[in-house]
Parts: C-alpha cells; sequence; structure tokens
C-alpha cells in the first residue's frame, strides 16, 4: 500500500533548486506550464491508480527567472480491494524553471509536514516526517517524472499505531542520470539510506545501518513500459486475462538492458515476543545482477551472498548455520514469449476436452528451450563455517531425447561430513536426513575429510552419482558390497 505513494512523493518531496535569471517569463509560458502540469496529474492518476482532489486552484505566478506554483491542500486515494487509503497533504509549493526544451524543466517543490493517510473512516493509519529535505533534478514530462535528480532528505519518520510503531530512516541520498534519445532513456542511478530501523512497541526490531544501491538502465522505453503496466492493472482488477501474455512481453521488452548491485551491512534482527535482548546478526548482504530481453529471449543473471551470520534469538548456537554464503544464477536464452503462452494453450485444450493436445502441448516445452539455446546454471555456491564447507556447481539444459525432457550436472564438494551428520544426529528430525548422507558419503570420493560427487541426470532420465545409478537407493535399502 505505501509503495503505491511513492511516484507521487518523488514528483512533490523537491526542495531548493537554484534558478537561473537569463530565462524569458512571461504569460505564455505560465500557461503552458500550468496545463502540462495538469496534465501530469491525470497522466499519474492514470498510470498508478491514484484519485487526485486538489481541493481548489492551482495558481502559476511569473517571479524573477522562476514560476512560483502553488497547489492548494489537496488528497490522494489509493483504491484498495479492503479499504481505501487517502494520502492528505496541505497546500505545496513549487519553483519552476523553464529550458531549452519546453518538455523539460528545473523545479524545487515545498511539502508541509506531516503526511498525514487515513481510512474511509478518518482514521489515522500513518503519518510521515521529514527533518530536512533538499532535492534538486529536471523533471521530463514526457516521462512524467525526473530522469535526473539528486535528493536528500534527513530523518525521515513514518509512525503507525497511534505512534506506538514507527519507521526511522536517518538519511536517504538518491541519485540518477538518465539520458532520453528516441524516447529511450539510458544512465546510472545510485541510492543509500543509513540508519534504517523499525521499531515495535518500543523494540528496534529490525535494523540496517547502510544501504546502497547502484543501477544502470540501457534501452528504457518510458511510455511503452507505462502502457503495459497500466493494461496488466486493468486486467488483474477486471478479473480478465486478455492478452496478458502480450502486455508482459511488451514490459519486458521496454525495460531494456539491466544492471544492478545492492548492499547491506549490519542487518540486525529481534523477535518481537523475544523476553531477552538476543537478535539475529548479518554483517554483510549483497545482491545484484543483470539482464536483458533482446531477440525475444530473457537473460538474467542474480548474484547473491551473505557474511558474518550469527543467530541468538532462538537461544540455541547452532554448530549447521552457515556463517557464510554466495552464489550466482544464470538464466539464459529463455524464449519467454513461448513460455508465457504455454499455460493459456492448456487450458484451452483442457476446455475443449483435448487431451492429447494438452499433452503435445506439454512434450513441446523442451523443443522450445532447446532451439532457444535456453539453459539454467548454479554458479560458484559456497557456504558454510568454520566447521564445515560445502561448494556447487551445476547446469541444466532441455534435451527432447531425454524421457524426462532435460539433462543436467551437478558437482558438490564437501568438507566436514562427518561434523554434519553429527550435528543432524542430535535431534530426530535431523536423523533421517543424517541417513540420507550416510549413502551420499558412501557414494561420494572421500579424500581424509573431503567428499565430492557428480550428481548426473541422464538422456535415459535416471540419477546417478559418480556414474553410479541411484534408482536402487529409492526404497531406502543399502548400497550394494563393494
Amino acid at each position: 500500500m505505501i509503495a503505491k505513494f511513492t511516484p507521487l512523493f518523488v514528483m512533490f518531496f523537491l526542495l531548493h533548486i537554484s534558478c537561473a535569471n537569463a530565462v524569458t517569463i512571461n504569460d505564455e509560458g505560465a500557461a503552458l506550464l500550468k496545463s502540462k502540469l495538469g496534465e501530469s496529474l491525470v497522466e499519474l492518476e492514470k498510470s498508478e491508480g491514484f484519485e487526485i482532489d486538489l481541493k481548489g486552484d492551482m495558481t502559476v505566478t511569473q517571479k524573477k527567472g522562476y514560476y512560483a506554483v502553488k497547489y492548494p491542500a489537496l488528497s490522494l486515494k489509493v483504491l484498495d480491494h479492503r479499504e481505501n487509503v487517502m494520502m492528505n497533504i496541505g497546500e505545496t509549493a513549487i519553483n519552476a524553471v523553464p529550458t531549452d526544451d519546453p518538455d523539460i524543466w528545473k523545479m524545487s517543490v515545498a511539502l508541509p509536514m506531516p503526511l498525514i493517510a487515513t481510512n474511509d473512516k478518518s482514521e489515522e493509519l500513518f503519518r510521515i516526517n521529514i527533518g530536512k529535505q533538499n532535492f534538486g533534478g529536471l523533471f521530463s514530462f514526457k516521462m512524467n517524472n525526473y530522469p535526473k535528480l539528486s535528493m536528500k532528505y534527513e530523518d525521515v519518520k513514518m509512525t503507525m499505531d497511534g505512534g506506538t510503531d514507527h519507521f526511522f530512516i536517518k538519511q536517504v541520498d538518491v541519485k540518477s542520470n538518465l539520458r532520453e534519445k528516441s524516447g529511450l532513456y539510458n544512465g546510472p542511478m545510485k541510492a543509500m539510506l543509513s540508519g534504517l530501523s523499525f521499531n515495535y512497541k518500543g523494540k528496534d526490531v529490525f535494523k540496517v545501518d547502510k544501504t546502497k544501491v547502484d543501477a544502470t538502465v540501457e534501452g528504457y522505453n518510458h511510455k511503452t513500459y507505462k502502457k503495459a503496466q497500466q493494461n496488466l492493472k486493468q486486467a488483474i482488477n477486471s478479473g480478465t486475462q486478455e492478452d496478458f501474455s502480450d502486455n508482459v512481453i511488451n514490459l519486458m521488452r521496454a525495460t531494456g538492458s539491466n544492471s544492478f548491485k545492492i548492499s547491506l551491512e549490519n542487518l540486525s534482527i529481534q523477535n518481537p515476543k523475544s523476553t531477552n535482548d538476543k537478535v539475529d546478526l548479518i554483517k554483510s548482504i549483497k545482491f545484484g545482477g543483470n539482464g536483458s530481453f533482446k531477440d525475444d529471449k530473457l537473460s538474467q543473471t542474480i548474484d547473491l551472498s551473505y557474511s558474518g551470520l550469527s543467530i541468538k534469538s532462538d537461544g540455541q548456537d547452532s554448530n549447521l548455520v552457515p556463517e557464510s554464503f554466495s552464489t550466482s544464477f544464470i538464466a539464459k536464452n529463455l524464449p519467454l514469449e513461448d513460455l508465457l503462452k504455454l499455460p493459456s494453450d492448456v487450458v484451452s485444450a483442457k476446455t475443449a476436452s483435448n487431451e492429447k493436445l494438452v499433452e503435445d502441448i506439454r512434450k513441446s516445452l523442451p523443443e522450445k528451450l532447446k532451439k532457444a539455446g535456453a539453459f539454467f546454471e548454479l554458479k560458484d555456491t559456497k557456504f558454510g563455517n568454520d566447521n564445515y564447507k560445502v561448494k556447487m556447481n551445476g547446469i541444466v539444459k532441455a534435451d527432447t531425447s531425454s524421457p524426462l525432457g532435460g539433462v543436467g550436472l551437478l558437482d558438490i564438494e564437501t568438507v566436514g561430513l562427518n561434523t554434519i551428520m553429527q550435528e543432524l544426529n542430535k535431534s530426530p528430525k535431523g536423523a533421517q536426513m543424517a541417513q540420507q548422507l550416510t549413502i551420499f558419503r558412501l557414494i561420494s570420493n572421500e579424500d581424509g575429510d573431503k567428499n565430492t560427487a557428480r550428481v548426473e541426470l541422464n538422456k535415459q532420465g535416471s540419477l546417478a552419482i559418480n556414474g553410479k545409478d541411484m534408482s536402487m537407493f529409492l526404497g531406502g535399502g543399502a548400497p550394494p558390497a563393494q
């Protein structure tokens, strides 16, 4: 719910941008700006699902080097299936400076504090206060957003439940520098949040010292993206799935290529119902990737890692808790259009009671994936602590000659397998897994405390470890004597 207000806040949380005195300020410019701002609000309603009430007339006054715009007290209503949420905002002031491009304006906005959200019964749901606002940027009426901005907020606080609970952010810095050419946007975006916390009934149950975001977009088509997004929202709200796959495809095409990195430092979580002050800690989390949708094929890489995990809240220190973890997941050359159409084709065939067609459609999936050259890869996966280490690398590909439709390999290396099994045997639930690991240890290649194994899903549709068919173990029996 709160996320639905974000585009509006980005539009209005602007402050302190210098105004050049060399620009021409006249009646024609004032009328143009007023018209464009009115159209911008209408477009915002369409694309984001708001109902905006200005509660009066917008005024544009000519000043030396800029236009002073005033919105009267306004409100925004977000339509929700459960209850409507109204964001009430007081009189808002905007300073706007024209540029050589009539669709690009420098703007500054001063928001009154606090911002208060209420429900249909006029009961307060939450309120937002910002200690300091500093935002400078270029607003694009074609994009209906800010492709270039540099903003800093300090002491951002959102309180709920009458002030008992609250989110707090000490500082927010956001920068973007998108360049537009022929309707496509390219460029970097950065954000940094410090001192983020969520206080629940007097206890900080969630805290992050610092969060950083670095992202780059290439070939982003904002107009096509918003249109596809709007069509999908309408389809979801109306309960129909007409042209669903086409709109998802348009959404993916409009996104262009992307890369991103997100990092968190010193994340702590505390159980609000706990009677002690013990917290779970993670010193560092990193999440990132890159992707593109070209030639009707989707490719995406996701990288995830963390370090310094310490679980204390349950009062137990387990030797199996992985202190660190890292992995890369790669999906390459997915024929997204074909994949999205498969479910609707299956539904149509079932409706027509054509079971043979249903089976033919399902069997066509491996062929489509193989033709596109699609594969999934698990790369450089590692986790463990001082007591044990696990490494994994794997790949799965479509193969029409396999009865399962695919083949795959997974290489596993463990150090400290005995420690893992000893810890698992300390509990009834873990003992069953320890029995399975016993089979793995017998079949794997053993070198001191290191065990290695290659797990293979072959063209015959059977699973083998180090060349040994695993079907004999499906019943849980012991492996044959060597």
